[in-house]
């Protein structure tokens, strides 16, 4: 495998990170991975569309430099998955920065989510268990560690689909979009897309809890008498579909047992390039390098740092102790299965749904004082069918995912020289 690192080393960076649109060589795969032939099919067939971004790191008198590199990245729509999760709790987080002076909440604040039609309870905070108190801290954990929907769902209920989009728009990331919720993936319905639901941050004294729950069993779907602050029901007047072409990936779908041969249409579906996936996760590792600050506390990045790297059994959280239900390499495709090297620590965001599975990471080998980013995904949908039958990532998409990523980190080892990296500093930020 040693011909994809002279690849990944030797394609040229040929336009502005934000660039969707980007020639790249596609003839030398052939060439440098002739040997290995399964390999080199996986890689050259359009039935996978293998899109991988790779970034070297230089420093040099205190600068950092990044070169990246490119594969195929965007060449085709690919489904994001639960990769928006990241952009979704860094914005999360952001948003009650922005207001927590004026209403004294923070992300560890209680809150209650209710239906914005039918007032009903989603979630309440249950105070006899600490670990499952329902606040935004939580939600950021859960997602990060599990890349739980629920609380993603939450956090989109905060930010609501305007300010979603407006704000990635506002820090460069202007060739995505984020439309839905992680509810109906099968039939999104594009005007409940758009509304979202009543988030209410109240006290969490043993008063008014019980004041609160004494309220709540008279008026089940009113808002508690202490809040400290409330998002109220919102919907996006501005319809974000009307101006988007049309997204045709594929060759048909099943409805109701039934292969429809027409291509599964992606219009109102989430967009999350994979340039920007890459970029955002940079700029999250190294905030100083961002060309639009976010309003985040360096606790807030140590957060999401902890719980990016964390095994969901490690955590805090009981329901993730089972290490058979959870191991390890939960949703760690490109370096799962190294999770017991103690040398090697990985940040990463990652997502599988719709037969795409991809993820972005940043990684630390501490052994051979390296660092480097690195984006991968695989359509793993071979028939081009969408619904048909469980697409073939444990076959197919993982397999590939790793030995691209062995093998970008085997070249990044020979390609150091000079002094080795100490990254004490940084991972005393996870402890």
């Amino acid at each position: 495998m040693c011909g994809l690192s002279k690849l990944l080393f030797s394609i040229l960076f040929v336009c502005s990170i934000l660039s969707v649109g980007r020639a790249q060589n596609t003839r030398l795969i052939h060439k440098l991975l002739k040997k290995e032939k399964d390999i080199a099919e996986i890689l050259s067939s359009k039935d996978y569309d293998v899109q991988v971004i790779y970034t070297s790191i230089e420093r040099k008198s205190g600068k950092i430099k990044f070169k990246d590199f490119y594969y195929n990245a965007d060449k085709n729509y690919f489904y994001p998955a639960e990769t928006v999760m990241l952009p979704a709790a860094a914005l999360t987080l952001e948003k009650i920065n922005d207001i927590a002076l004026e209403f004294d909440i923070s992300k560890h604040t209680n809150v209650r989510i209710d239906d914005a039609l039918t007032r009903r309870i989603i979630v309440y905070a249950d105070r006899s268990l600490n670990e499952n108190n329902v606040n935004f801290s939580n939600f950021v954990k859960r997602m990060m560690l599990v890349g739980d929907k629920s609380s993603y769902n939450y956090c989109y209920d905060f930010l609501n689909q305007r300010y979603f989009n407006d704000r990635m728009h506002s820090l460069g990331y202007r060739d995505s979009w984020f439309l839905h919720k992680f509810d109906r993936l099968d039939r999104l319905d594009p005007l409940e897309s758009r509304r979202t639901n009543i988030v209410t941050f109240f006290k969490t004294d043993v008063q008014s809890y019980f004041v609160d729950i004494i309220y709540l069993k008279r008026h089940s779907t009113t808002i508690p008498f202490y809040s400290v602050y409330v998002k109220k029901e919102e919907s996006n007047p501005e319809d974000f579909y009307s101006y988007r072409k049309d997204i045709p990936v594929g060759k048909g779908l099943v409805k109701n047992g039934t292969t429809v041969n027409v291509p599964m249409n992606f219009k109102h579906y989430n967009k999350f390039t994979l340039v920007d996936m890459h970029e955002f996760l940079k700029n999250a590792i190294f905030p100083e390098n961002q060309r639009v600050r976010m309003n985040l506390k360096d606790e807030d990045y140590s957060l999401l740092y902890k719980y990016m790297s964390l095994p969901p059994a490690d955590s805090e959280f009981s329901e993730y102790a089972s290490r058979a239900e959870y191991p390890d390499d939960y949703c760690k495709y490109l370096f799962g299965n190294r999770m017991g090297d103690p040398a090697l620590k990985v940040f990463s965001n990652s997502g599988k749904g719709l037969g795409f599975i991809l993820e972005n990471s940043y990684v630390i080998d501490t052994k051979n004082g390296i660092d480097f980013f690195l984006t991968v995904m695989v359509k793993c949908n071979r028939d081009d069918i969408f619904g048909d039958d469980q697409p073939l990532y444990s076959q197919v998409g993982i397999p590939l995912m790793r030995r691209i990523a062995r093998t970008v980190h085997a070249s990044e080892i020979e390609r150091k020289t000079g002094e080795r990296i100490s990254f004490n500093e940084f991972l005393d930020r996870l402890k």
